[in-house]
């Protein structure tokens, strides 16, 4: 089963802007599909200086470290020099990356479903667990997750937020499940938003959350009083078969600005 990989980074540099002096650029790699907050030292940079950062072509099919994993790898989030893996029918693998070159498993759970997607908050992984629904995990020892909760859902979580007290869960009976996680050992739904299709991918701005469907259908939900989620709106997109299941795959992503 493939495992994390991780790509190395340059900053792409423009004639125009040869008045610049780069010095260094930290971290200089990171995983693919991933936020990375990069810091670029140097002079004559001013507030209204652009930069662009790219794969660095001379390394692009250069993998620099890998582990492999039990399980297939659907997602992965990363928390300081911790990977957590969520790894369909293997559960939630834990991965120390403090050495990129040779990260290593150093603790798993074998949840009863299969782990496609997982979120961390604190010290608790939540976990999207196909038909076991939602799983909450105690990650307080990385070499020892346990877990500590759990919720059922109607058919299929693909995939989990977490924002505050509350997860949302796409759920693929074409449901947006909100769960109240107070009481994490056991969280308790809230409300249930039904869409046409099947629920595939979840994400949260602030008290907005974007939901998209294998059919095409994308809802804007208010979530201001999670207990009752409004429809701000419905975005269609036509899409096929191998459309909506490249979908599935990814999911959603959301900025400020625009949803992905």
């Amino acid at each position: 089963a493939l495992g994390l990989s991780f790509f190395l980074l340059s900053l792409i540099a423009s004639p125009a802007l040869a008045e610049l002096t780069l010095e260094s650029v930290y971290p200089n790699q990171g995983v693919l599909g991933k936020d990375l907050p990069v810091t670029l030292n140097g002079t004559g940079f001013d507030e209204n200086t652009r930069v662009s950062m790219t794969l660095d072509v001379g390394n692009k099919k250069a993998i620099i470290g890998s582990v492999d994993t039990q399980g297939v790898a659907w997602d992965v989030t990363v928390v300081g020099d911790t990977a957590y893996l969520a790894a369909g029918n293997s559960g939630l693998q834990v991965i120390d990356i403090s050495n990129p070159v040779s990260p290593q498993v150093i603790g798993s759970v074998d949840t009863p479903g299969n782990a496609y997607r997982g979120v961390i908050s604190g010290s608790r992984a939540y976990v999207a667990d196909g038909l076991s629904g939602l799983q909450v995990i105690d990650i307080s020892s990385s070499e020892a997750p346990q877990i500590i909760g759990s919720l059922d859902t109607a058919g299929a979580a693909l995939d989990v937020v977490v924002d505050g007290l509350y997860a949302y869960i796409a759920d693929d009976t074409g449901d947006l499940l909100v769960v109240d996680i107070s009481n994490e050992i056991s969280p308790q739904s809230s409300a249930v938003l039904e869409m046409t299709g099947r629920a595939v991918g979840v994400t949260v701005i602030e008290d907005t959350v974007y939901v998209t469907g294998n059919d095409g259908d994308h809802l804007i939900v208010d979530v201001q009083d999670p207990k009752v989620p409004v429809i701000l709106d419905t975005v269609k997109f036509n899409c096929t078969t191998s459309s909506a299941e490249f979908i599935y795959l990814k999911g959603v992503i959301a900025t400020d600005d625009n949803v992905y």
